[in-house]
Order: structure tokens, then sequence, then C-alpha cells
């Protein structure tokens, strides 16, 4: 735990399993300032200058809590995954310091990576027939399309669309395995969240103008960089407008918003607790049916499908939602969905840190 006092803060306490973990002693410890501790633990030096980017940004009485991962070398010589959180204490409404807490993910993850290597090989195996059937209706649609009978041309569509679906269901699988286990490979670099949003929204114009559904775009062109994987970022922002476009009536509007998030009472009330600050939120909002408060706790479970979708019979698996939320959550951010207010409408918020580069340079 630290006090205020010094850049980070002062140590108040450390307990045995952290002098274990990071051979500091518990009396070296204690009275340090935290940027003075963090150079003493035993760290890699790339997670070091990673943990003093998140910690020594954040003022000991801020409100905020944070949280990470990191991988590295144990002192008894094995690989070991660690998660930290860190969250402020509290006397009455006055913020006392700050507690950070570390937990060994070594084995959940391990156990995590068996289970995604056993369904991405299963994913494999089946979707190379699949790409045969796929590709061989591909074939005879292309060719032979005004020469087949009505209904053999009929038969032949279902068996692409279905090959089609079935081929993104796998797809999700392999996604979603991949970032339980920790092993969804990010490509990062600085990017303009805004660029991807526009670049987002025309790939899917076709889409919009079949339902003629309108989309608004309320984005600020000034927005501070963030840290992402560009093409994973752009699969998250078409799974949501997927979404929207999917369960929004005709000629209905779906509404997409940016904002800079720079302290905890910037964020909506539905905010999880825990959202890494300073970031970038984005909000899609559509004009469906929305979702029920327990709908929106459970609808980014693999799977789930809420009530009314599988009454309407509406195509898919439930697993979109599952992947999105593996991929912000993988760049430290968070998402979540707002219950239905009286109006109706479904409301979907994720949000992304700002890039470190642009936080030290004051951008």
């Amino acid at each position: 735990m630290t006090l205020p006092g010094g850049r980070g803060g002062m140590v108040l306490t450390v307990n045995k399993r952290f002098t274990r973990m990071f051979a500091v002693s518990e009396q070296r410890a204690q009275g340090l300032v935290l940027e003075d501790l963090l150079e003493l633990m035993t760290l890699p030096e790339d997670v070091r200058a990673e943990l003093r980017i998140a910690w020594l940004t954040v003022p000991v009485s801020a409100p905020e809590t944070q949280r990470g991962s990191f991988q590295w070398i144990g002192t008894d010589g094995m690989p070991l995954e660690m998660e930290w959180y860190s969250a402020p204490v509290y006397e009455g409404e006055q913020v006392l310091g700050r507690i950070y807490t570390f937990h060994d993910v070594t084995a959940e993850r391990t156990a995590m990576r068996m289970r995604a290597r056993f369904l991405s090989g299963v994913s494999h195996e089946l979707r190379t027939p699949l790409t045969s059937i796929k590709g061989f209706a591909e074939f005879i649609l292309e060719q032979y399309r005004d020469q087949l009978p009505d209904m053999a041309r009929e038969y032949v569509e279902i068996i692409h669309a279905q090959a089609s679906h079935l081929n993104n269901t796998f797809r999700d699988i392999i996604d979603l395995s991949r970032a339980d286990a920790g092993e969804l490979r990010l490509k990062k670099t600085d990017a303009h969240l805004v660029d991807i949003i526009i670049d987002a929204v025309a790939g899917m114009e076709m889409r919009f103008k079949e339902r003629q559904q309108r989309v608004i775009m309320d984005i600020n062109d000034d927005l501070p960089p963030v840290y992402v994987d560009v093409d994973r970022i752009m699969q998250t922002i078409n799974n949501l407008l997927s979404n929207a476009n999917k369960y929004s009536p005709e000629k209905g509007r779906i509404v997409i918003s940016t904002k800079a998030i720079y302290s905890a009472e910037a964020l909506p009330p539905s905010a999880p607790p825990d959202v890494t600050l300073p970031a970038i939120m984005v909000t899609i909002i559509d004009e469906g049916k929305g979702l029920s408060p327990e709908e929106a706790v459970q609808v980014f479970q693999p799977f789930y499908r809420a009530e009314e979708v599988r009454k309407a019979k509406i195509e898919g698996a439930g697993l979109g939602l599952a992947v999105t939320r593996g991929i912000v959550e993988m760049h430290r951010g968070k998402i979540w969905a707002e219950p239905r207010a009286a109006g109706g409408g479904g409301v979907f918020r994720f949000t992304l840190p700002i890039s470190s580069a642009a936080l030290e340079n004051g951008k």
C-alpha cells in the first residue's frame, strides 16, 4: 500500500508474498517512494518501463482503478504470468492511499492455452472441407447460375450462405479461444481511432443502404492517439456496427460517437469501476429493442443470445460480442452494454487507453 508523498506515493508496507515474488525485503521497501521500489523489483526492463508509465502517471489520491498483466521469469527461474490491480483506499469519502495487488495466473493461463490449442485444431480441421464446399458453391453460381433450375439455384445459394456462416463461426471460435488464453497476437501501433471508425463505417455502407439505415458519426477529429492493433480494433467496431445493423429496424438511425475521458467523473454511470484512464470512449447507439438489465450483463458471454433475438430467429451464434470483449480487454480497455431506457434502443460502449507516448508528450 502507498500513501501520498513522493513520485507515485510512499510505500507503507508490503507482504511476504510480494517479497518472495520480487526479491525486495519488507524492511527495504517500507518508506520508499513507489518509483524507487519499482527500480528494486526483479523485473524485465520492458515490464518495468510499462509499469512506470502506468503507476506514476496516476496520483495516489486519484479515484481511478488500474489493472494490467505481464510475463517474466520468477526468482526460482520459472516463467510466470502475473496480473496486477491498483485501487484507491478510502476512509469515508477521502482517499487515504492506493493498494497494489498481484495475482499469479500462470496455471489458469496454461489451462486456457491448452483449451485454445484444442479448439483451434478442431476448428482448422473443420474449416478445410468447409472451404472446399464454399469454393465449389461459388464456382457453380459464377459459371452456371443462369442455367440452373430455380430450385437448384436456390439450394446452391443456401449451401454457399451457410458455408460462409459456419466459416465465420469457426473463425470466431479460434479468436475467442486465443483471446482467453492470451495468445491472440496484437500488432500494436499508435493510431487515430477516428480514422478506424470512418473506414469501418465506409466498409459497411452497402449493408446500411440495404436496410435504409442512417449512420450518424459524432466524432472528434482532435482526439489523442491510441496504441492498438488497427485490424483488431477494426474487427471490434465492425462487430458492434454489424449488431446495430442487424437488430435496428429498417430506416432506423445508428449513432457512433467518441469522447476523451480523463477522470472517472466523466464516465457514464453505467461504466465498470475498473476502467483504465485516460482513455477514448466509443459509444454506438441503435434503435433496436435494446437489452434488459440481465441481458446487458450476459450479452458478452460466449454463445449467449437474448430472448427477443431467439424468438425472432435472427441468424448468429452468439460469439461476436464475446470476441469483441476479448479484443478490447487485451488492449487494457473495457466494454459494456447499457440496459434499455424507456424509449428502447441498444447502447454499447468501449474504452481504449490513450497512447503512453501521447501522455508523455502532453498531447
